[in-house]
């Protein structure tokens, strides 16, 4: 054995202190990405369902459109509304945003446009089917069952035989 090279005991040691050394530092950086709120940590039961989503129509985009729905003049509501769905429709991922869904379905349903508003109502449905739904800040929002109520009239598919119809 020569004498500059280490000994065996220090070589095990040297290993050992750089392996905690990396568990420690990947210890820390995880506790910190939890509290940053880049990781979440939860608990679950093993039926419950996990979903994310981006959230494209924000507090900006909301606040927009609620303005819009308080006009009182029907052309300037609804030149008003076209700005926001405008705004909306060019966004990155607007359709997998229950909010901006909402939004679009609005804008369709004053131009009286069946088959857009048909289209959206179906993305609405799946996506709160998948657990995400409109914010609850928009003005003169609505349920699944109103919007489809709604989209049926519009579509000329009314069931006039049901409670509280006509028939």
């Amino acid at each position: 054995m020569n004498k500059y090279e280490p000994k065996r005991g220090c070589m095990r040691k040297a290993i050992k202190v750089t392996i905690g050394a990396v568990i420690g530092v990947a210890g820390i950086v995880a506790v910190l990405a939890v509290a940053l709120g880049y990781v979440s940590v939860t608990l679950k039961n093993p039926s419950d369902k996990v979903t994310t989503h981006a959230q494209v129509c924000g507090d900006d985009v909301i606040g927009k459109y609620n303005e819009a729905a308080k006009s009182d003049d029907f052309d300037a509501h609804k030149a008003k509304l076209k700005e926001v769905f405008d705004d909306v429709s060019t966004r990155e991922g607007y359709r997998e945003d229950a909010t901006c869904a909402f939004i679009a379905y609005r804008y369709h349903l004053l131009q009286n446009e069946a088959e857009q508003i048909n289209a959206t109502v179906d993305s609405l449905k799946r996506l709160t089917n998948d657990g995400v739904y409109p914010s609850l800040k928009l003005a003169n929002i609505q349920s699944i069952e109103q919007i489809e109520n709604r989209a049926s009239i519009v579509d000329g598919n009314v069931d006039t035989t049901s409670a509280g119809g006509a028939g």
